[in-house]
Protein backbone atom coordinates (compact mmCIF):
# COMPACT_ATOMS: atom_id res chain seq x y z
CA UNK A 1 0.00 0.00 0.00
CA UNK A 2 1.35 3.40 -0.99
CA UNK A 3 0.22 6.92 -0.37
CA UNK A 4 -0.60 8.91 -3.46
CA UNK A 5 2.60 10.59 -4.67
CA UNK A 6 5.00 8.06 -3.16
CA UNK A 7 7.62 6.24 -5.22
CA UNK A 8 7.13 2.50 -5.65
CA UNK A 9 10.32 0.48 -5.18
CA UNK A 10 10.34 -3.19 -6.19
CA UNK A 11 13.06 -5.74 -5.49
CA UNK A 12 13.09 -9.35 -6.67
CA UNK A 13 14.92 -12.32 -8.16
CA UNK A 14 14.76 -13.42 -11.81
CA UNK A 15 15.82 -17.02 -12.59
CA UNK A 16 17.35 -17.35 -16.06
CA UNK A 17 18.18 -20.54 -17.94
CA UNK A 18 21.35 -18.90 -19.33
CA UNK A 19 23.01 -16.47 -16.89
CA UNK A 20 24.86 -14.65 -19.69
CA UNK A 21 21.73 -14.17 -21.76
CA UNK A 22 18.35 -12.58 -21.27
CA UNK A 23 19.65 -10.07 -18.76
CA UNK A 24 16.60 -7.84 -19.12
CA UNK A 25 13.35 -8.05 -17.11
CA UNK A 26 10.21 -6.19 -18.17
CA UNK A 27 7.96 -4.73 -15.52
CA UNK A 28 4.45 -3.54 -16.38
CA UNK A 29 1.80 -1.79 -14.31
CA UNK A 30 -1.88 -2.58 -14.86
CA UNK A 31 -5.05 -1.26 -13.37
CA UNK A 32 -6.52 -4.27 -11.60
CA UNK A 33 -8.24 -6.57 -14.12
CA UNK A 34 -7.14 -4.44 -17.13
CA UNK A 35 -5.63 -6.18 -20.19
CA UNK A 36 -3.33 -3.43 -21.45
CA UNK A 37 -0.60 -2.03 -19.19
CA UNK A 38 -0.49 1.61 -18.15
CA UNK A 39 3.26 1.60 -18.19
CA UNK A 40 6.09 -0.80 -19.05
CA UNK A 41 9.70 -0.43 -18.01
CA UNK A 42 12.82 -2.58 -18.46
CA UNK A 43 15.53 -3.24 -15.88
CA UNK A 44 18.80 -5.16 -16.05
CA UNK A 45 19.28 -8.29 -13.98
CA UNK A 46 22.47 -8.36 -11.95
CA UNK A 47 24.88 -11.33 -12.08
CA UNK A 48 23.32 -12.77 -8.91
CA UNK A 49 19.93 -12.78 -10.67
CA UNK A 50 18.52 -9.94 -8.51
CA UNK A 51 17.07 -6.66 -9.65
CA UNK A 52 15.88 -3.39 -8.13
CA UNK A 53 13.37 -1.15 -9.82
CA UNK A 54 12.03 2.26 -8.83
CA UNK A 55 8.90 3.39 -10.61
CA UNK A 56 7.54 6.91 -10.36
CA UNK A 57 3.78 6.50 -10.03
CA UNK A 58 2.99 9.99 -8.81
CA UNK A 59 0.72 10.51 -11.84
CA UNK A 60 -1.38 7.43 -11.11
CA UNK A 61 -4.76 8.01 -9.50
CA UNK A 62 -5.65 6.21 -6.31
CA UNK A 63 -6.90 2.68 -6.80
CA UNK A 64 -5.94 -1.00 -7.04
CA UNK A 65 -3.09 -2.04 -9.35
CA UNK A 66 -0.98 -5.05 -10.21
CA UNK A 67 2.66 -5.11 -11.16
CA UNK A 68 3.79 -7.89 -13.54
CA UNK A 69 7.49 -8.76 -13.94
CA UNK A 70 8.43 -11.01 -16.89
CA UNK A 71 11.63 -12.40 -18.41
CA UNK A 72 12.14 -13.14 -22.11
CA UNK A 73 11.45 -16.86 -21.59
CA UNK A 74 7.88 -15.89 -20.73
CA UNK A 75 7.88 -16.54 -16.98
CA UNK A 76 5.95 -13.94 -14.99
CA UNK A 77 5.42 -12.92 -11.41
CA UNK A 78 2.61 -10.62 -10.22
CA UNK A 79 2.35 -8.38 -7.16
CA UNK A 80 -0.77 -6.39 -6.27
CA UNK A 81 -0.50 -2.94 -4.71
CA UNK A 82 -2.77 -0.10 -3.74
CA UNK A 83 -2.31 3.63 -4.14
CA UNK A 84 -4.30 5.49 -1.54
CA UNK A 85 -5.76 8.94 -1.99
CA UNK A 86 -4.84 11.44 0.71
CA UNK A 87 -8.39 11.15 1.98
CA UNK A 88 -8.09 7.35 2.26
CA UNK A 89 -4.71 7.65 3.97
CA UNK A 90 -6.10 10.11 6.49
CA UNK A 91 -9.12 7.89 7.14
CA UNK A 92 -6.88 4.90 7.77
CA UNK A 93 -4.72 6.89 10.18
CA UNK A 94 -7.74 8.33 12.00
CA UNK A 95 -9.42 4.95 12.29
CA UNK A 96 -6.29 3.53 13.91
CA UNK A 97 -5.97 6.51 16.24
CA UNK A 98 -9.51 6.27 17.56
CA UNK A 99 -9.45 2.45 17.79
CA UNK A 100 -6.12 2.43 19.63
CA UNK A 101 -7.31 5.16 22.01
CA UNK A 102 -10.49 3.26 22.76
CA UNK A 103 -8.56 0.08 23.60
CA UNK A 104 -6.72 1.74 26.48
CA UNK A 105 -9.44 4.10 27.75
CA UNK A 106 -12.54 2.69 29.39
CA UNK A 107 -14.97 4.43 31.73
CA UNK A 108 -17.78 2.97 33.81
CA UNK A 109 -19.75 6.22 33.54
CA UNK A 110 -19.87 8.35 30.41
CA UNK A 111 -21.23 11.89 30.65
CA UNK A 112 -20.61 15.12 28.78
CA UNK A 113 -17.57 16.06 30.81
CA UNK A 114 -15.92 12.64 30.47
CA UNK A 115 -16.65 12.71 26.73
CA UNK A 116 -15.11 16.16 26.50
CA UNK A 117 -11.92 15.00 28.24
CA UNK A 118 -11.62 12.05 25.85
CA UNK A 119 -12.31 14.24 22.82
CA UNK A 120 -9.55 16.62 23.87
CA UNK A 121 -7.09 13.71 24.17
CA UNK A 122 -7.88 12.52 20.66
CA UNK A 123 -7.83 16.08 19.27
CA UNK A 124 -4.26 16.45 20.54
CA UNK A 125 -3.22 13.17 18.89
CA UNK A 126 -4.78 14.17 15.56
CA UNK A 127 -3.30 17.66 15.74
CA UNK A 128 0.14 16.10 16.24
CA UNK A 129 -0.42 14.24 12.94
CA UNK A 130 -0.76 17.60 11.21
CA UNK A 131 -4.42 17.22 10.28
CA UNK A 132 -6.99 19.95 10.88
CA UNK A 133 -9.33 18.90 13.67
CA UNK A 134 -12.25 20.55 15.46
CA UNK A 135 -13.87 19.69 18.76
CA UNK A 136 -17.67 19.49 18.86
CA UNK A 137 -20.23 19.70 21.65
CA UNK A 138 -23.68 18.51 20.67
CA UNK A 139 -26.44 15.95 20.88
CA UNK A 140 -26.06 12.93 18.58
CA UNK A 141 -29.64 11.76 19.19
CA UNK A 142 -31.66 14.95 18.74
CA UNK A 143 -31.18 17.12 15.63
CA UNK A 144 -33.26 19.92 17.16
CA UNK A 145 -31.47 20.04 20.51
CA UNK A 146 -30.43 23.44 21.83
CA UNK A 147 -27.08 23.91 23.56
CA UNK A 148 -28.88 23.43 26.88
CA UNK A 149 -29.51 19.82 25.78
CA UNK A 150 -25.99 19.10 24.54
CA UNK A 151 -24.69 16.05 26.36
CA UNK A 152 -21.82 14.73 24.26
CA UNK A 153 -18.46 15.77 22.79
CA UNK A 154 -16.35 14.37 19.95
CA UNK A 155 -13.86 15.32 17.21
CA UNK A 156 -14.26 15.98 13.50
CA UNK A 157 -11.29 16.03 11.12
CA UNK A 158 -10.83 17.47 7.63
CA UNK A 159 -9.52 14.54 5.59
CA UNK A 160 -9.55 16.49 2.31
CA UNK A 161 -10.63 20.06 1.43
CA UNK A 162 -14.18 20.47 2.84
CA UNK A 163 -14.37 16.72 3.52
CA UNK A 164 -14.93 15.90 7.18
CA UNK A 165 -15.16 12.75 9.25
CA UNK A 166 -16.39 12.48 12.84
CA UNK A 167 -14.41 10.53 15.45
CA UNK A 168 -16.55 8.93 18.16
CA UNK A 169 -13.89 8.95 20.87
CA UNK A 170 -15.92 7.12 23.51
CA UNK A 171 -16.82 4.30 21.10
CA UNK A 172 -13.61 4.07 19.09
CA UNK A 173 -15.00 4.44 15.56
CA UNK A 174 -15.53 6.87 12.69
CA UNK A 175 -18.96 8.26 11.77
CA UNK A 176 -19.81 9.50 8.28
CA UNK A 177 -22.30 12.32 7.77
CA UNK A 178 -24.76 10.00 5.99
CA UNK A 179 -24.66 7.59 8.95
CA UNK A 180 -25.55 10.20 11.56
CA UNK A 181 -25.70 13.87 10.50
CA UNK A 182 -26.05 14.90 14.14
CA UNK A 183 -22.29 14.41 14.47
CA UNK A 184 -21.94 17.39 12.13
CA UNK A 185 -24.15 19.72 14.18
CA UNK A 186 -23.37 21.48 17.43
CA UNK A 187 -20.86 24.02 18.73
CA UNK A 188 -17.46 23.78 17.03
CA UNK A 189 -14.15 24.70 18.66
CA UNK A 190 -10.74 25.18 17.07
CA UNK A 191 -8.87 23.94 20.13
CA UNK A 192 -9.38 22.51 23.63
CA UNK A 193 -9.41 26.00 25.16
CA UNK A 194 -12.75 26.74 23.52
CA UNK A 195 -14.23 23.42 24.61
CA UNK A 196 -12.97 23.96 28.17
CA UNK A 197 -14.70 27.34 28.25
CA UNK A 198 -17.88 25.61 27.09
CA UNK A 199 -17.49 22.95 29.79
CA UNK A 200 -17.01 25.60 32.48
CA UNK A 201 -20.07 27.48 31.28
CA UNK A 202 -22.09 24.25 31.19
CA UNK A 203 -21.10 23.49 34.77
CA UNK A 204 -21.99 27.04 35.81
CA UNK A 205 -25.30 26.81 33.98
CA UNK A 206 -26.19 23.48 35.59
CA UNK A 207 -25.26 24.79 39.03
CA UNK A 208 -27.23 27.95 38.44
CA UNK A 209 -30.24 25.94 37.28
CA UNK A 210 -30.14 24.02 40.58
CA UNK A 211 -30.36 27.36 42.40
CA UNK A 212 -32.65 29.12 39.96
CA UNK A 213 -35.43 26.53 39.68
CA UNK A 214 -36.43 26.69 43.38
CA UNK A 215 -36.09 30.49 43.30
CA UNK A 216 -38.50 30.66 40.36
CA UNK A 217 -40.90 28.42 42.26
CA UNK A 218 -40.65 30.58 45.39
CA UNK A 219 -41.02 33.76 43.34
CA UNK A 220 -44.14 32.48 41.59
CA UNK A 221 -45.60 31.37 44.90
CA UNK A 222 -44.95 34.79 46.41
CA UNK A 223 -46.56 36.48 43.38
CA UNK A 224 -49.64 34.29 43.85
CA UNK A 225 -49.72 35.09 47.58
CA UNK A 226 -49.43 38.81 46.88
CA UNK A 227 -52.16 38.73 44.23
CA UNK A 228 -54.46 36.77 46.54
CA UNK A 229 -53.86 39.21 49.44
CA UNK A 230 -54.26 42.23 47.16
CA UNK A 231 -57.52 40.93 45.72
CA UNK A 232 -58.88 40.16 49.19
CA UNK A 233 -57.89 43.62 50.45
CA UNK A 234 -59.53 45.26 47.45
CA UNK A 235 -62.72 43.23 47.93
CA UNK A 236 -62.93 44.42 51.55
CA UNK A 237 -62.39 48.07 50.64
CA UNK A 238 -64.86 47.89 47.75
CA UNK A 239 -67.45 46.27 49.97
CA UNK A 240 -66.90 48.87 52.69
CA UNK A 241 -67.13 51.76 50.26
CA UNK A 242 -70.35 50.52 48.72
CA UNK A 243 -72.05 49.79 52.02
CA UNK A 244 -70.87 52.51 54.37
CA UNK A 245 -69.24 55.44 52.64
CA UNK A 246 -71.69 58.36 52.17
CA UNK A 247 -74.50 56.50 53.88
CA UNK A 248 -76.63 57.51 56.87
CA UNK A 249 -75.67 54.76 59.29
CA UNK A 250 -77.50 53.48 62.30
CA UNK A 251 -75.54 52.98 65.48
CA UNK A 252 -75.30 49.27 64.78
CA UNK A 253 -74.17 49.89 61.20
CA UNK A 254 -71.59 52.40 62.41
CA UNK A 255 -70.16 49.87 64.87
CA UNK A 256 -70.06 47.29 62.10
CA UNK A 257 -68.20 49.73 59.87
CA UNK A 258 -65.58 50.29 62.57
CA UNK A 259 -65.02 46.54 62.83
CA UNK A 260 -64.64 46.29 59.06
CA UNK A 261 -62.16 49.19 59.05
CA UNK A 262 -60.08 47.34 61.63
CA UNK A 263 -60.17 44.25 59.38
CA UNK A 264 -59.22 46.36 56.36
CA UNK A 265 -56.29 47.87 58.30
CA UNK A 266 -55.18 44.40 59.38
CA UNK A 267 -55.35 43.06 55.84
CA UNK A 268 -53.51 46.12 54.59
CA UNK A 269 -50.65 45.40 56.97
CA UNK A 270 -50.58 41.83 55.68
CA UNK A 271 -50.51 43.16 52.10
CA UNK A 272 -47.58 45.44 52.93
CA UNK A 273 -45.71 42.51 54.48
CA UNK A 274 -46.35 40.23 51.50
CA UNK A 275 -45.34 43.06 49.12
CA UNK A 276 -42.05 43.52 51.02
CA UNK A 277 -41.37 39.79 50.80
CA UNK A 278 -42.22 39.84 47.07
CA UNK A 279 -39.89 42.81 46.51
CA UNK A 280 -37.04 40.96 48.20
CA UNK A 281 -37.78 37.81 46.24
CA UNK A 282 -37.91 39.87 43.04
CA UNK A 283 -34.40 41.18 43.73
CA UNK A 284 -33.15 37.63 44.26
CA UNK A 285 -34.96 36.42 41.14
CA UNK A 286 -33.58 39.25 38.99
CA UNK A 287 -30.03 38.69 40.23
CA UNK A 288 -30.14 34.97 39.46
CA UNK A 289 -31.79 35.62 36.10
CA UNK A 290 -29.00 38.06 35.24
CA UNK A 291 -26.44 35.34 35.95
CA UNK A 292 -28.40 32.91 33.75
CA UNK A 293 -28.68 35.50 30.98
CA UNK A 294 -24.93 36.18 31.09
CA UNK A 295 -24.13 32.47 30.82
CA UNK A 296 -26.61 32.11 27.97
CA UNK A 297 -25.11 35.08 26.14
CA UNK A 298 -21.60 33.64 26.42
CA UNK A 299 -22.77 30.22 25.22
CA UNK A 300 -24.53 31.83 22.26
CA UNK A 301 -21.35 33.78 21.51
CA UNK A 302 -19.35 30.53 21.45
CA UNK A 303 -21.93 28.94 19.15
CA UNK A 304 -21.82 31.90 16.76
CA UNK A 305 -18.01 31.94 16.76
CA UNK A 306 -17.82 28.27 15.82
CA UNK A 307 -20.68 28.29 13.32
CA UNK A 308 -18.51 28.78 10.22
CA UNK A 309 -15.37 26.86 11.23
CA UNK A 310 -16.12 23.91 8.97
CA UNK A 311 -16.47 26.23 5.98
CA UNK A 312 -13.41 28.37 6.69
Amino acid sequence: MYKKGEVVTISGTAVRPHPKENSIIMVSIYVQEAVSPLKTQSVSISPDNTYNLTINVTALPSGDYRLVASIPSGQKSTVAFIIESQDDTNLRILRKIVEDYHKIHTYSLIDYFVCADMAQDVWNIVDTQGMRALLVAGNIDNPDASWKEYNHAWVIVETAPRQWIALETTGGFLVERKTNPNYYRGIFFENPRGLKTNMDLSRDYNSEIDRFVPIVSQYNEKVRAYNTQRDFYRSLTDSYNKKYVGQNLTVTEYQESLMIIRSIDSEHLKLIQVKAELDQMTVTYNNEKLVMDNITARMNELAAKGANLMNS
